[in-house]
């Protein structure tokens, strides 16, 4: 099977996509790309044009582990990449809530409607009573960055209250019974989700035990949102030779590089050999404490406070579980929505 597949997904054509009430829609067709011969070249941040798989790439069928595509179907386009003024509308902000370990909640508005989407599942508290407090009704996609209970566990619940996709490893897919809500990293390594406005490119990693055989099959995310912030995403850091071509690849479609950078802590060093592909703006720590693997939302972080230092990158420490950001295309703020002291009157 191809290694460079493209997907485009729209929200009334895959099962699972969440409607106004935030429950799945029920069709269960995607977009197929129409075919061309010869390579593309990288866009210039997310693509403007159709979405079209050069000689010997396919697009997957519904729910990303199979199916048919539909005869007639065809592509839709990505969002164009904006540069947004350092004060925008809420509707331009993307709001990203750092919960603890590696779990995240994002929200923003695209098309007039509230989009969430949440980067790893394992947290001590339950979801319905976190995203009450973070104002969420509904979830539009989960990514998974590798199959470990510490990162993954809790996504069956999640899309079981709220709806969505899993992004994720087939076989964490399957882990969590999850095969008909999947996206599978493994398989697409563009998706273009026109329901939300995300551009995504996926590469497998190593996990921090330097080894892929341990079955829990890691991905680093690279996402555009619609307000063209861009977003690296890995949930663990293991050794980068073995996949660096990977991961250099998946970056092409970024030249600029991205907005923001998170992973677990790691050494500097090895941070910067990661930090000289993605060429991050602002660099966040995640999985700290290190061994802190289900965070309580409702105690205080002893230890959160952890800070990497990465020459020409501004670095942000949580002080806290609970820590809130507002991203434009070109910058990152801390700011104070409250959310914190909801679950500590």
């Amino acid at each position: 099977m191809s290694g460079s597949l493209r997907l485009v997904v729209g929200c009334a054509l895959l099962i699972g996509c969440a409607a106004p009430d935030g429950q799945p829609t029920a069709s269960g067709r995607q977009a197929e790309a129409a075919g061309a011969a010869g390579p593309i070249d990288p866009p210039v941040g997310a693509p403007t044009g159709p979405i079209v798989p050069a000689a010997g790439e396919a697009v997957m069928g519904a729910a990303g582990v199979g199916g048919a595509n539909p005869p007639g179907a065809t592509a839709e386009t990505a969002p164009p990449a904006t540069d947004s003024p350092a004060e925008v509308a809420d509707a331009e902000l993307v709001e990203l809530t750092w919960l603890g370990n590696s779990v995240w909640v994002l929200k923003y508005r695209y098309m007039e409607a509230d989009k969430v989407v949440v980067l790893d599942t394992n947290i001590a508290n339950p979801w319905p009573d976190v995203m009450e407090v973070l104002g969420v009704g509904h979830v539009d996609y989960v990514f998974c960055g590798h199959g470990n209970f510490d990162h993954c566990d809790g996504s069956d619940t999640l899309i079981g209250f709220f709806g969505g996709q899993l992004i994720a490893a087939t076989s964490n897919c399957r882990s969590y019974g999850l095969e008909d809500r999947c996206l599978s990293a493994d398989e697409h390594r563009e998706l273009v989700l026109e329901d939300a406005g995300l551009f995504i490119t996926t590469a497998p990693v190593e996990h921090s035990f330097g080894s892929r055989a341990t079955g829990d099959d890691p991905f680093g995310y690279a996402i555009r949102f619609p307000n063209g912030f861009t977003l690296y995403y890995i949930d663990t850091v293991g050794p980068l030779p073995p996949v660096r071509d990977g991961v250099v690849a998946q970056m092409r479609p970024f030249p600029e590089g991205v907005t923001l950078f998170v992973s677990m802590i790691a050494g500097d060093a090895e941070l910067s050999a990661w930090a000289d592909i993605i060429r991050p703006r602002y660099y966040i720590p995640q999985h700290t404490p290190l061994l802190d693997f289900t965070p309580n939302l409702a105690t205080a972080c002893s230890n959160c406070a952890t800070r990497v230092n990465l020459a020409g990158i501004e670095s942000f420490s949580h002080s806290d579980y609970i820590t809130t950001y507002e991203a434009t295309g070109q910058t990152l703020t801390p700011v104070d929505k409250g959310y914190r002291e909801a679950f500590r009157p």
